[in-house]
């Protein structure tokens, strides 16, 4: 399978996360993430307990 970084979306909350956030073209951390998460990612989503991965979903889908 061939996956392009414009065609990544990637959520992420801990420094294991920090590569995959590197890799992808739309890289989220969870505002609940760690500060170097943090600092990687392009965008920040909501806690993970407001289920923010579902809130961008919603919003980039036009679901909202």
């Amino acid at each position: 399978m061939d996956l392009f970084e414009a065609n990544v979306m990637a959520f992420g909350d801990g420094d294991n996360d920090i590569e995959l956030l590197h890799m992808s073209s739309h890289s989220y951390a969870m505002e609940n993430a760690s500060p170097a998460l943090l600092q990687v990612a392009d965008q920040i989503a909501p806690h993970h307990k407001d289920q923010g991965v579902l809130t961008i979903l919603e919003d980039y889908l036009g679901l909202s």
